[in-house]
């Protein structure tokens, strides 16, 4: 896998215009998705330094991440269109 440095990255702001939403933020242990009719096929949570720490086949809604201790975290949403990258803050 690559390092988030590799990868294009969007402010949560510019999630808008793709039609694809996470929430909520902050999450306490499950994360869901508007994907606003694309089709998601993964989320990848990586922490602070770039390692990723959890992977997910998006094949329902919520994704749990109850596993993940509380902290700052990016999501790397993998979609058919797009690849964005999105700071969450886990409780």
């Amino acid at each position: 896998h690559r390092d988030l440095h590799s990868f294009p990255t969007r402010r949560s702001s510019d999630l808008e215009p793709d039609n694809i939403l996470i929430f909520p933020n902050p999450v306490d242990n499950k994360i869901y998705f508007n994907n606003g009719g694309q089709i998601i096929h993964s989320l990848d949570i990586l922490d602070l330094n770039g390692k990723m720490v959890l992977y997910r086949k998006i094949d329902s809604n919520p994704v749990d991440i109850s596993d993940l201790a509380s902290g700052i975290y990016f999501a790397r949403i993998q979609s058919s269109n797009n690849l964005i990258v999105t700071k969450i803050i886990k409780r």
